[in-house]
């Protein structure tokens, strides 16, 4: 049986505290060092203009992580036990497969990314720049925005096939000189027993795979891309790794593993969008690697419940 997690009254100062402490870091991030200086990107619309500050306004987004990593420590204290990162290169291009447990996972990505790996970057849907505030920075710090073309608009005009590959293809050629690491999360949202119901999923621990986005991205890549990175995200019985439990010391430990693969271009090669039997192979490929990974975190609970005691729910 699991335990439910009851923090004490200095854990929730604790949390109350750090979530001031980073607000304040975040607006002074943002309006004194990120804001004045990400104007140049519009008022000086130079190559060399637009690479410097993009670096620059890294940096910032870096510092704010730090420091946001470094409260998340003194919160909880966390233990990242992570293994098969070694030979990611600080320069490289790099495309994480992950499975998605909760929101917490990309917080604790972040105390991996920083130092370690190139700056993390999510494909975002194109109609997201135009959120006020979150739509800016992503611009502004070089986030993809990916353009995609339905079928019926291709049935009304034969001419757009194509082109959301091509210009998300113009939009990654800014990383040709730039390191980074796009992560997908394959199952398109947060593991629950709900929704694994729902899909019916024919694996024990995961979601069933979506296989268009990670093909479309992957395609849109193409040569620059160094490796993709498997990586599996498990939390002990015990945790819930929800948002408000991270905040007040409930998640104590996370294991993490990653292997290097690599980079199946013989068939992302073939415009798996248009091409039926690629796409199957494409298919096929993300299905052994599912399997591999469901089996990996059953064999990582199984040692998880021998430590803590405690089976999972």
């Amino acid at each position: 049986m699991n335990t439910a997690y009851k923090p004490t009254i200095w854990a929730y100062t604790r949390g109350v505290i750090a979530i001031i402490l980073v607000a304040i870091w975040l607006a002074f991030c943002v309006t004194v060092l990120f804001f004045p200086v990400s104007l140049l990107k519009i008022l000086i619309p130079f190559g060399y203009v637009q690479r410097y500050t993009t670096n620059y306004l890294l940096g910032v987004v870096w510092l704010w992580i730090g420091f946001v990593n470094f409260i998340g420590r003194w919160i909880s204290g966390i233990k990242i036990d992570v293994q098969g990162l070694e030979g990611v290169k600080k320069r490289g291009h790099y495309f994480i497969l992950s499975n998605h447990v909760a929101w917490v996972d990309i917080v604790l990505l972040f105390h991996l990314y920083h130092g370690r790996m190139p700056f993390p970057r999510w494909f975002m849907k194109r109609e997201l720049i135009w959120i006020p505030f979150i739509g800016y920075v992503c611009w502004a710090v070089d986030m993809p925005f990916m353009y995609r073309v339905t079928p019926d608009k291709i049935k009304k005009n034969p001419k757009l096939r194509g082109k959301d590959m091509e210009i998300t293809r113009r939009s990654c050629e800014k990383f040709r000189h730039r390191p980074v690491v796009i992560t997908n999360y394959l199952e398109g949202t947060r593991f629950s027993k709900e929704k694994h119901a729902q899909r019916q999923s024919p694996y024990k621990n995961l979601l069933p795979p979506k296989y268009s986005g990670s093909g479309f991205t992957m395609t849109a890549m193409g040569d620059l891309l160094d490796g993709i990175i498997d990586m599996t995200i498990v939390y002990p019985p015990g945790q819930n790794p929800v948002g408000w439990n991270y905040i007040f010391g409930g998640v104590r430990h996370v294991v993490i593993r990653a292997r290097i693969i690599p980079v199946p271009h013989e068939i992302i090669s073939r415009n798996i969008q248009e091409n039926p039997e690629a796409m199957q192979e494409f298919r096929n490929w993300i299905n052994e690697l599912w399997e591999r990974k469901d089996r990996e975190i059953s064999e990582i609970k199984a040692e998880l419940s021998k430590e803590y005691g405690l089976e999972y729910d």
